[in-house]
């Protein structure tokens, strides 16, 4: 069964859409959108989740972090830094190369992984 395209359900997109280098926990997508009752805004978040339109990054602490995921997602990995937030994509042979050292180890990389650092501007910001 399709979607309905709901004023909410645009609005959480477009949310996560506008700031797509970075993620959000759930918390910081209900500040954003104070509109949207709690359980609509979670609900839509899992939905999209499900649907492939947000992808589920990690965790801070013990909250999910939840991404929009372009297109050209699917196929690399991604570094996330731990203070900011801001994501970078990997391209395709720093991606080939940490699946090389990760499978030499005996497991096997995902498409969707997040490493985590810290970024430059966070670093000399003393965060």
């Amino acid at each position: 069964m399709g979607q309905y395209n709901t004023k909410q359900r645009m609005a959480v997109i477009g949310f996560f859409r506008s700031s797509s280098e970075r993620g959000f926990t759930p918390e910081e997508a209900e500040a954003a959108l104070p509109a949207i009752p709690r359980s609509t805004l979670y609900r839509l978040i899992g939905q999209l989740s499900d649907e492939g339109l947000l992808c589920r990054t990690g965790n801070e602490g013990r909250k999910a972090i939840y991404q929009y995921r372009n297109a050209e997602c699917t196929d690399h990995m991604h570094i996330r830094c731990r203070c900011c937030g801001r994501t970078a994509h990997l391209g395709p042979e720093e991606t080939r190369r940490i699946e090389e050292i990760v499978s030499s180890s005996g497991f096997q990389a995902l498409d969707s992984t997040i490493i985590e650092g810290i970024c430059d501007e966070c670093r000399r910001s003393g965060v």
